[in-house]
């Protein structure tokens, strides 16, 4: 009796069947990565709305639908959050298409109708949203979901410190990760800065960069925080 599929065989198997133009093949399996993979393992949560919306939007570039079917999905997500039916993993969702598809207008506009009729779920998404919303220039949003930035940005340093400690302990292997949590961290900031410049406190973004920077001990992950804080596009491996 042959084996059930594993996530990351399915997940394989995607990409697989977009490279040989097994273009139905290739959006079924991501569909399925998509909605169901949290039905069988959890710790695929990260995966299925970093990697695997991106494979999936490699497909889309080649086959046209595969796009389409995203947009279906991302909107018939949004309704449902917008109908009062939402919570933090659906509006997750719906922010990480919104990324996928370029489309980080649609998460301000969610954003802006969410803290009309839910404000308890929008503060408590605004983290993942913050970019889409310091984007679009609407710091009155920003400001009305996420009232202390500097509270939340001391929030997003422990949190770093914590990765960066557990990562410092783990083997060490070829991927630089590290720097790929450093650079994440580096960007999370970058949003709260260019926040707190766009309500004209330029000079506490300045010595809240100088903290940040400061607290990274590590000259290598310092570099990939500053890196990423000052727009550096270059990611060296």
């Amino acid at each position: 009796m042959p084996s059930t599929p594993s996530p990351d065989d399915r997940l394989r198997a995607a990409c697989l069947a977009t490279k040989a133009g097994r273009y139905e093949e290739a959006l079924r399996e991501f569909v399925w990565f998509h909605e169901h993979v949290l039905e069988e393992d959890r710790g695929y949560y990260g995966v299925r709305l970093s990697f695997a919306l991106m494979y999936w939007m490699e497909l889309g570039k080649v086959y046209p639908e595969a796009a389409r079917e995203m947009e279906r999905i991302r909107d018939r997500k949004t309704e449902t959050i917008l109908r009062g039916e939402g919570n933090f993993h659906l509006v997750h969702d719906v922010v990480a298409l919104n990324r996928t598809l370029g489309s980080q207008g649609q998460t301000h506009t969610l954003f802006a109708r969410l803290a009309i009729i839910d404000p308890v779920l929008a503060r408590e998404c605004v983290s993942i949203a913050l970019s889409a919303i310091v984007g679009a220039g609407d710091f009155a949003l920003a400001s009305s979901l996420l009232p202390d930035p500097e509270a939340h940005l001391t929030e997003l340093c422990a949190r770093f410190a914590a990765s960066f400690e557990y990562h410092r302990r783990m083997p060490r292997t070829r991927a630089p990760a590290i720097r790929a949590i450093s650079w994440n961290h580096g960007s999370s900031v970058k949003v709260v800065l260019d926040f707190l410049k766009g309500l004209g406190r330029h000079e506490q973004a300045a010595e809240l960069r100088a903290s940040v920077l400061n607290e990274v001990r590590s000259s290598y992950a310092r570099k990939a925080v500053r890196d990423a804080i000052d727009g550096v596009v270059a990611i060296e491996t």
